[in-house]
């Protein structure tokens, strides 16, 4: 009884503060309205590039997979069209200290099995994500951020932070960070097999390697104009440009750089580019050559981007002569934006600077045979050849490269990732001592580095953020623990008769394939 009375009394003062800070009723920020549906119903049909490797909603394992994780889950927040954060379960937010934010939660909203959602859900959730049985891709980023997580009223969550963190509602944004069903998961709900999320759409039926049908959830608080997506995993690129051709599905994704010319020139057709997936070779710096740094460099002078781009991409992409922040950021920096140049004789120097020829260099090199990243990788391979490196080259299937990524057990492997948001904080992602897209499962670890990926995390100026990056892309010149290849161009294409297709920008432009209750079908 007391309880209840101090968590009324509570909840009544979050009010009154939400006033005084003019975000009471009249001020809340709402989401982008859904668009004005001129035709409601129909289904879409979907090419996917390959069958998604998990259904979990806390790990991230590429842009098909994540195409039907957000249809069928919501986060507190998401990006916008125009890529800022607005609101999505969280209907809107206040932050009374630099280190607290509060979110209002909407009512009347269930997950797809008929349970609602309060915010037990959303505590269940960031439990979740930070178990390490669950191997969350936001494991860390929780871990290090987030102090505490309290709900004040079934529709009222706090969160207090260690120390303001820059980029936290971005983190909430992620795809990595959708809100599960407390109830579900106590009842034993396999995360991993099933779906069950409070987004537009809910996961019908599927059919590993044959079909993925999502049908419009009738109770859902954000509604979609089409009726129905049906998937179709389609793994020769070629035949799913043709499948798209000739209308056997109206949309797909990763359009071949060799067809873009063709959707681009022929009626009825719509295509969507950007140039926000990057390919890099993956070093491990702990198994000899690659234990030390000069030879880490040398690898990265002896290929050539340009050709990387040409050949693997027809000349669409973008060469990666620095690192990850590009000139439309604010955290841009010239002088480390051309470090990486084709120098085979640089390449070589190096090379004796650790008392090696090229020759005594013995490297095992794995990729996958999808041609965005397999094709590079001829590339690469071709020119550590021809310096007279000696290179076993294996071809590998996802699961497998999935399986390495988290565990480290590999000299050279071959992928493409894109960045989780448009920020230079994407770094601690990969590079961060624990950092879970590389650095932990390598043992990468460089204590300066460290120290300023925290720093720039918890610094909320960007004028004083910048110097800070800059320090962090020295210090990758000097370490290289990846081969930087190239911002690959990604493209999703379709019929003209689809509407409402906004490529977000950015960093963020694969995140758009997850926002189909944005479409319509206008014949």
């Amino acid at each position: 009884m007391k309880g209840g009375r101090s968590m009324r009394i509570t909840s009544l003062l979050l009010a009154v503060m939400l006033c005084v800070l003019g975000i009471g009723s009249a001020g809340i920020v709402h989401g982008a309205p859904a668009p004005k549906c001129k035709v409601q119903g129909g289904t879409l049909r979907y090419g996917l590039v390959r069958d998604p490797t998990t259904f979990d909603p806390h790990i991230n394992d590429g842009v098909t997979s994540s195409s039907i994780q957000g249809n069928v889950y919501d986060g507190l927040v998401e990006f916008g069209p125009d890529g800022e954060v607005a609101p999505a379960l969280a209907e809107s937010w206040m932050q009374p200290t630099p280190s607290t934010y509060v979110f209002r939660l909407r009512h009347n909203v269930t997950f797809h099995d008929g349970t609602p959602f309060t915010a037990a859900d959303v505590l269940y959730t960031f439990q979740r994500i930070q178990d390490p049985k669950t191997a969350a891709t936001r494991q860390l980023d929780l871990k290090t951020s987030v102090r505490a997580i309290k709900a004040v009223d079934p529709y009222t969550v706090e969160i207090d932070l260690t120390q303001p963190t820059a980029t936290f509602l971005q983190m909430l944004a992620a795809r990595e960070m959708y809100i599960v069903s407390k109830a579900w998961g106590d009842r034993g709900g396999d995360f991993k097999r099933a779906m069950n999320g409070t987004g537009s759409y809910r996961l019908a039926s599927y059919e590993p390697h044959v079909r993925y049908v999502l049908e419009r959830y009738a109770k859902a608080w954000n509604t979609p104009c089409i009726d129905r997506i049906e998937m179709t995993p389609i793994n020769n690129d070629q035949a799913r440009m043709d499948a798209l051709k000739s209308g056997q599905v109206d949309f797909t994704e990763y359009v071949i750089w060799q067809e873009t010319e063709y959707f681009f020139t022929h009626p009825g057709f719509r295509v969507y580019r950007g140039r926000d997936l990057f390919d890099f070779v993956r070093l491990n710096p702990n198994r000899p050559p690659l234990d030390r740094p000069q030879v880490r460099q040398a690898l990265n002078f002896a290929i050539n981007r340009q050709t990387i781009n040409i050949v693997a991409f027809g000349g669409q992409g973008l060469p990666m002569e620095g690192f990850l922040t590009k000139p439309d950021s604010w955290a841009y920096n010239p002088d480390t934006s051309k470090v990486w140049k084709y120098d085979p004789k640089r390449a070589t120097a190096l090379l004796a600077d650790a008392g090696l020829k090229p020759q005594d260099l013995h490297l095992t090199f794995e990729a996958d045979p999808g041609p965005e990243t397999f094709d590079p990788a001829q590339v690469i391979l071709t020119e550590l050849r021809q310096l007279g490196v000696n290179v076993d080259f294996k071809i590998i299937d996802i699961p497998t490269l999935v399986k390495k990524r988290a565990n480290g057990d590999f000299l050279l492997l071959m992928d493409g990732k894109s960045l989780p948001w448009n920020d230079p904080d994407a770094y601690f992602d990969f590079f961060y001592s624990a950092g879970t897209n590389y650095a932990a499962a390598v043992k990468f670890k460089n204590t300066q580095l460290d120290q300023l990926l925290e720093r720039g995390r918890t610094t909320t100026n960007p004028a004083l953020r910048k110097p800070m990056y800059a320090g962090v892309e020295r210090i990758l010149y000097q370490q290289a623990p990846w081969i930087f290849a190239v911002w690959r161009p990604q493209a999703e294409a379709g019929r003209s008769f689809v509407k409402g297709y906004v490529r977000l920008p950015g960093a963020l432009g694969t995140y758009t394939p997850g926002h189909f209750n944005r479409l319509w079908i206008e014949k």
